[in-house]
């Protein structure tokens, strides 16, 4: 009887012993832009800690659960688990419960609840810039901008002058004389006749500067730029007018 008692007691013993480990409230913490951890410290004799859960919904049994991992590693006297890819933000609620095996029994942290509050941001901050060399990168800038001003200035200028080169250059190679013919009056000023043409026909009010009758009844006229030219051979191409013609000299 006696050795059966001493096993019986040694066995009581035992079971309070292994029962006797409460698994301490876990250290979480959440990051940004995603993820989070979840650890406890390490005890002589775990070897697995399991952690399940929901984000922002109640985790009800053990099919239907969003988070799942494990670990069987101590790292720097601590059991964490880690997870990368949980979006997680202020007011977020994961229901989570914790699985450890220590000295092959089962032990369970579950129906608890963490309200995120603070996020941790991972992304490195640039150091602070130094006002004077703050102050000194913006005055360089604006030196270097205002000769690009400068110079941008003087090509526009430049560019100017050569196309009222050009302009004078066309303008006095004929540039502005066109021929007026088809079934036109000749009686009457040339000038005349020609204006009416532009007001009545092409419906232009450009002014003429000069027209001359040649031998054939055709008349030759001069308009003040090259550009009144182009818009009147541009309006006689949309009017399709077989009444008359108008050519370049």
């Amino acid at each position: 009887m006696s050795i059966k008692l001493a096993v019986l007691l040694f066995a009581i013993i035992f079971q309070k012993s292994c029962q006797s480990y409460l698994i301490p409230k876990p250290e979480i913490t959440v990051y940004s832009p995603k993820g989070f951890s979840v650890s406890i410290p390490h005890t002589h004799g775990i070897s697995s800690v399991t952690f399940q859960g929901n984000i922002n919904r109640e985790l009800r049994n053990f099919n239907d659960i969003d988070l799942l991992s494990n670990v069987t590693k101590v790292e720097n006297g601590k059991w964490i688990i880690r997870d990368f890819n949980s979006r997680l933000q202020s007011g977020d609620l994961i229901s989570y419960r914790l699985l450890v095996v220590k000295k092959c029994l089962r032990y369970w942290f579950q129906g608890e609840r963490f309200l995120v509050k603070e996020v941790v941001n991972l992304l490195p901050s640039a150091p602070p810039i130094p006002v004077e060399k703050d102050h000194e990168a913006c005055m360089r800038s604006i030196h270097d901008l205002t000769q690009t001003t400068i110079q941008q200035k003087a090509l526009i200028e430049k560019l100017e002058s050569k196309i009222q080169h050009l302009s004078n250059y066309v303008n006095s190679q004929n540039g502005r004389s066109l021929i007026l013919t088809g079934r036109i009056t000749k009686e009457g000023y040339p000038s005349d006749t020609v204006t009416f043409v532009l007001n009545e026909l092409l419906n232009l009010d450009t002014k003429v500067l000069s027209a001359h009758r040649n031998t054939d009844g055709s008349i030759t006229f001069e308009v003040p730029t090259s550009e009144d030219k182009s818009d009147i051979l541009e309006a006689l191409k949309k009017s399709r007018s077989t009444r008359i013609s108008i050519k370049e000299v």
